[in-house]
């Protein structure tokens, strides 16, 4: 049987701490609301989603409706000042005898819940999912334990919730005034019996910036140039003593030029020679301030630093004295602890063009958490 499901959007996540609306947070190739969007729009059994969201918000909603394709699925209405108001403002645009509302921040539905949910509701008039308890569970007041709750009594309550539409409707017309209602159950539960199907732990609703949980993602960057007399050495950020330097529009730091493809390729991105190509604008630029770009790039994608591994490969200079140095200007520019960089040297044993002592080579490995 065709359902609707009613998708409450128009809270603005304060308890996230972030400056967007948590449901525009980045996940995966989208957002927290299109990964929402996409588990229920994937499913056999659902006919249109039905989206309150606040009036400032609609226009970037509509962005991630066109880039689904889902004009003709979802549906965006005006939310209200409490999420008791937006429902009933979604409620007026069912279609189907039963319904589902979820809540936007629970991105990691799966469809087997979505099922065995529509499955009960259909079967029973009002069905929730829930997950038992694990931990002990006190009843607390003034600092006080009061008493030890039955954990087999309780459960703890997920979304998305189902309900005949008809039974929901006259429940929210008859609800008490002043009373606070913390989910759509506990409305239906003031005319009748909700029952319960078994959740998902990984159902989790996003809420506090500890919930936005982050990939660990990894980069690979590799750099070689050639030496040219009357040219300064740099090699990440720090100036070496030699009698020849690195050949290069730039400044030629070989370090942090694998360093930053490594670090661009981390989160998807095309490498240096794209973002800065060989325009008079970065004509003998430092490295130093190319990276800086690189980190600003980063931070569109919301990614963290872990750690950095760096090998250089030269006959010459000898670079063991400068090794220290290098590491933690690296650590420095990266703003990460110098224990977090692994910076090493080796030769090729006279073999290549570094063995010649024609260049330097130099391999990136860097995590992130994106």
């Amino acid at each position: 049987m065709k359902t609707d499901v009613i998708i409450p959007s128009a809270g603005s996540g304060t308890r996230m701490n972030k400056s967007i609306n948590k449901l525009f947070l980045p996940l995966g190739d989208g957002c927290v609301l299109e990964k929402t969007f996409r588990a229920f729009l994937s499913h056999p059994d659902i006919e249109n989603l039905i989206v309150p969201c606040r009036e400032e918000d609609q226009t970037f909603i509509h962005s991630i409706i066109e880039k689904l394709g889902a004009n003709d699925r979802i549906i965006c209405v005006l939310g209200g000042k409490t999420r008791t108001e937006s429902v009933l403002n979604a409620l007026r645009e069912v279609k189907t005898q039963n319904l589902l509302i979820h809540d936007g921040a629970r991105p990691f539905i799966d469809s087997d819940t979505i099922t065995r949910v529509i499955q009960k509701t259909i079967e029973c008039g009002a069905c929730i999912p829930v997950l038992p308890p694990h931990d002990t569970v006190k009843e607390v007041k003034d600092n006080v334990v009061l008493s030890t709750l039955t954990r087999e009594n309780l459960a703890l309550v997920q979304t998305p919730q189902g309900f005949n539409t008809q039974k929901l409707i006259f429940a929210y017309q008859n609800r008490r005034e002043g009373v606070v209602y913390t989910d759509d159950a506990s409305v239906y539960e003031e005319i009748g019996q909700v029952h319960v199907v078994l959740g998902n732990a990984n159902n989790i609703k996003l809420t506090t910036p500890n919930d936005v949980k982050k990939e660990y993602l990894s980069g690979v960057g590799f750099d070689a140039h050639r030496f040219e007399k009357g040219r300064d050495l740099i090699l990440g950020g720090v100036k070496i003593p030699h009698d020849k330097g690195l050949l290069g529009h730039s400044d030629a730091d070989v370090v942090l030029h694998a360093l930053m493809d490594a670090l661009l390729s981390s989160v998807h991105e095309r490498d240096i020679g794209y973002h800065f190509p060989c325009t008079e604008e970065f004509k003998d630029i430092s490295s130093v301030e190319l990276l800086k770009r690189v980190l600003k790039i980063l931070q569109t994608h919301d990614a963290e630093i872990v750690n950095a591994s760096i090998v250089i490969v030269a006959e010459k200079p000898k670079l063991s004295p400068h090794i220290n140095e290098i590491g933690e200007n690296i650590a420095k520019l990266l703003g990460i602890s110098s224990q977090k960089v692994s910076l090493t040297a080796t030769t090729t044993e006279k073999l290549g063009f570094t063995g010649r002592e024609e260049g330097i080579a130099c391999e990136a490995i860097v995590s992130v958490r994106a």
